[in-house]
């Protein structure tokens, strides 16, 4: 199978999930708030943009990497998805089949009617409703419903005339690994290349996706940051621990990255499996110990030495240092093995 026959099987996948998007996104027109039916919207949307960036087609991806950004602000509850809000996410859906047509059959699209759009699902993920429409019933002014938005949580009151409030605390969250009633953890270990960003993935949208699955704790590795001269651009240079308690499986966790997966180093395991590995690969420090290996370069060294007292006095202390150090005392037994063999090999 040729890159053209891989890249058609793309296009006829992306009529399937164009359709899937429209069907998602009149039955929320229609009122219905399933997460499901959230979610298979933006599964849609994330799906073209993932195969478009594998072949490339920069346009493509660019707008569906806005409108993912937005359909995540619906599925995290950020952004209610009225009437107002689904109008323009109708347009757009309408603007991500125009690109996918013209990826696939040459031609181009308004670009005032895509940047237009850009920017009004920009506005939307930034918590900017828009202008609400004429039919809709007592409509709550754009002013007051971003300072709603903004409207910072009470302060509780103080118990007393210090102004000292207590915070509830509870040890129990430092409990083993069983806090989760025995629910399956494991450790997963992702790491972008930077073919990730150049395709329009974003990393912040996977660990946000992959921390729905259950409890989730992350670090950020820096440790591969270089300087500011060194730095370049378009690099990858962090990487992610996390440990992730849920019952939804490995596969769950692996179908997170599915489309990222040849863009960057994934490893998923038990956490009990991963800790063995990382116990098994674990080697003894090695001890420095100050002893000259040049002494055993030839085989008259010994005879050397005894001509001196300073000489005499360092390889006494040499001696003595191997016989505190096992790892030295091989390495003298394995030269002192080669040379024999040498030796009777030339006899």
């Amino acid at each position: 199978m040729d890159m053209n026959e891989i890249k058609e099987i793309f296009f006829q996948e992306c009529e399937e999930q164009l359709a899937e998007l429209e069907s998602g996104l009149l039955k929320l027109n229609d009122g219905d708030r399933d997460p499901e039916t959230v979610n298979a919207v933006f599964r849609a949307v994330h799906s073209i943009k993932g195969g478009a960036g594998a072949f490339g087609l920069d346009d493509l991806v660019a707008f569906a990497h806005v409108f993912e950004t937005t359909l995540d602000c619906v599925r995290s509850n950020k952004l209610e998805p009225n009437q107002d809000v689904l109008k323009v996410m109708l347009k757009s859906a309408d603007v991500l089949a125009d690109l996918t047509n013209a990826a696939r059959d040459g031609g181009s699209v308004d670009e005032s009617r895509s940047r237009g759009l850009v920017k009004e699902l920009e506005a939307l993920a930034n918590g900017e409703l828009p202008s609400p429409s004429a039919s809709a019933e007592a409509p709550a002014p754009k002013a007051a419903a971003k300072a709603a938005s903004a409207a910072p949580a009470p302060t509780p009151k103080p118990t007393d005339d210090s102004g000292f409030q207590p915070v509830p605390f509870s040890f129990d969250d430092f409990g083993g690994e069983d806090d989760a009633g025995g629910m399956p953890t494991y450790e997963v270990i992702f790491k972008p290349r930077y073919e990730l960003y150049s395709k329009g993935n974003d990393a912040t949208l996977l660990l946000r996706d992959l921390s729905r699955l259950g409890e989730m704790t992350i670090y950020c590795n820096t440790d591969d940051l270089p300087g500011l001269e060194e730095l370049d651009p378009e690099g990858a240079y962090f990487f992610w621990n996390v440990t992730i308690k849920t019952d939804k499986g490995e596969d769950a966790i692996r179908t997170v990255f599915e489309f990222a997966e040849w863009d960057c180093e994934l490893t998923v395991k038990p956490v009990e499996e991963a800790r063995a590995d990382a116990t098994s690969n674990d080697e003894l420090p090695m001890v420095p110990v100050p002893f000259d290996l040049s002494i055993l370069d030839e085989t008259g060294a010994m005879e050397e030495v005894s001509a001196g007292d300073a000489r005499a006095e360092e390889t006494a202390a040499a001696v003595a240092a191997a016989e505190t150090a096992s790892n030295v005392t091989q390495i003298v037994a394995a030269r002192v093995e080669k040379k024999e063999s040498a030796a009777a090999a030339a006899g």
